[in-house]
């Protein structure tokens, strides 16, 4: 993601709560020089990169491996989804990972500052962006010739992240606006000039983070999005407006980047001076309620621009018995990663893995008219959201939205209703769910009326969201989608 370019340094860190204060250990990377990007595509793998070239690898928190980057030229960002993708990107180059090489897929001699960096979730197309008078960013597909490659997109102010999924994508840049777009840039929601979020006012944000759980799709807009602005300020996007969360961060800090593994869990670092020509690092962390500066950080710690994280389960195995068979379970302990970054290849090192009490929102949306669907039919669908984790859900966020070629007659679902961008033709409804006991569920029904026209596509799309100080100890089951049914005529 876009950054200023300063110094950084790369931190572990493991447990979704801390027993006690946390203690950071420095350690030392094969690399001496400043890191400006470091992207973790899981617990077990993460890159950061640099000046002159500099790309090291991290393999199951270790303290890194130095990779050939076939540049000298400075690497600004790095974004990793895989341990066989990634994408990088600086000075007059864009380089892709694919598991075995860095190659070329930008080459120039332009002085182009390239930043930007993401990747869909499918892994299908790659995004980058170069910085100037407007700011590019381009779709580039795996696989596919660079003669063959889809065109760039202007975009007056830059984009600092994205989030979604393929033809699904949100991408927000500095001015607070929100842009919904298919993976060849092109406008789902609104238009170029009335995104899915339109900013009336330029916010001059220099970080963005989206909680995995705070991206929801079709064309509604983000849940509990966070921003730092003009490097100083903490600002929150709750799906309908930014607003400052009036945070007081003292004079002569400088926040540089934001990230963590959930709305509560979310780490801020950044750099002031240390009075003696230097820097010396920063790092604020968010529960979900209040920032509170760290204060427990060892000596020596220099400036930090960047930050990643990854989230996982931790796997026991064990021995049944006198047998030679190895049983392998899944114990609701949770183990987090976060990286960071700074000058002379540095890392700093938390360690901590915790049992915790977790919700798991199971979503589930059915079709229970039999096809074939006709133009003019009433169909009904059933929606069942359940608590399936070991801890009682509060205030749970429930979204159901469908594109408009059928017509809502009716539900027992307590929804009100919200109206999407026209330019998508779509609706959602949404429901607070106040409480949502252990093994509770919600299970409600809807009626529709199809409009068509013939050869269309129903999409009717289900998403539940915890509060945001809550842990969802699986996203894959929060959404149920039915687009497969084609209308046909009457």
């Amino acid at each position: 993601m876009l950054k200023i370019i300063c110094i950084v340094i790369s931190c572990f860190i493991h447990g979704l709560g801390y027993a006690g204060t946390p203690t950071w250990t420095i350690n030392q990377t094969p690399s001496s020089e400043t890191f400006n990007g470091i992207s973790a595509a899981n617990n077990n793998f993460a890159i950061g990169v640099g000046k002159n070239g500099t790309i090291v690898h991290f393999n199951n928190r270790d303290t890194g491996t130095l990779v050939p980057s076939g540049t000298t030229n400075e690497l600004f960002d790095v974004y990793a989804v895989s341990e066989n993708l990634a994408v990088a990107s600086g000075i007059d180059v864009v380089l892709l990972w694919d598991g075995n090489t860095w190659t070329k897929i930008i080459d120039s001699d332009f002085n182009d500052f390239y930043t930007g960096a993401w990747i869909t979730p499918e892994r299908d197309v790659v995004f980058f962006q170069s910085l100037g008078f407007f700011n590019f960013i381009f779709p580039h597909l795996p696989g596919v010739p660079q003669n063959q490659q889809p065109f760039g997109r202007a975009f007056s102010y830059p984009m600092l992240t994205a989030c979604g999924n393929n033809n699904d994508n949100k991408f927000f840049t500095s001015d607070g606006d929100i842009h919904h777009l298919n993976n060849f840039l092109g406008e789902i929601s609104g238009t170029a000039d009335e995104p899915l979020h339109d900013e009336a006012v330029p916010l001059n944000f220099t970080a963005i983070y989206v909680p995995e759980t705070s991206c929801l799709p079709l064309g509604i807009a983000p849940i509990n999005v966070y921003a730092i602005r003009n490097t100083n300020e903490f600002w929150k996007f709750d799906g309908d407006s930014w607003s400052n969360m009036n945070v007081i961060v003292p004079a002569g800090q400088t926040l540089s980047w934001l990230s963590g593994a959930s709305a509560s869990q979310i780490f801020a670092v950044g750099f002031k001076s240390d009075g003696n020509g230097g820097n010396t690092g920063v790092i604020w962390k968010y529960d979900g309620i209040t920032w509170v500066e760290e204060t427990n950080l060892p000596p020596g710690l220099l400036g930090l621009t960047d930050i990643t994280a990854s989230l996982g389960r931790v796997d026991a195995i064990f021995s049944s018995g006198f047998e030679n068979n190895l049983n392998r379970v899944d114990p609701e302990i949770i183990r987090v990663d976060i990286l960071a970054a700074a000058e002379a290849g540095e890392t700093i090192d938390l360690f901590d893995v915790l049992p915790i009490s977790i919700i798991d929102l199971s979503v589930r949306k059915t079709l229970l008219t039999p096809e074939p669907i006709k133009v003019n039919d009433t169909i009904t669908f059933q929606l069942e959201i359940k608590n399936i984790g070991n801890t009682a859900a509060v205030d749970v966020k429930f979204f159901d939205a469908y594109i408009n070629n059928i017509q809502h007659l009716s539900n027992n679902c307590g929804m009100t209703f919200h109206d999407m961008n026209s330019e998508e033709n779509s609706t959602f409804r949404r429901v607070i769910i106040p409480l949502l006991g252990i093994g509770e569920s919600m299970v409600c029904t809807m009626e529709f009326k199809v409009f068509g026209p013939a050869g269309e596509i129903i999409k009717n799309v289900a998403v539940a969201r915890e509060e945001e100080y809550q842990f969802d100890g699986e996203f894959a089951n929060n959404s149920s989608f039915v687009t497969n049914i084609v209308i046909q005529p009457e």
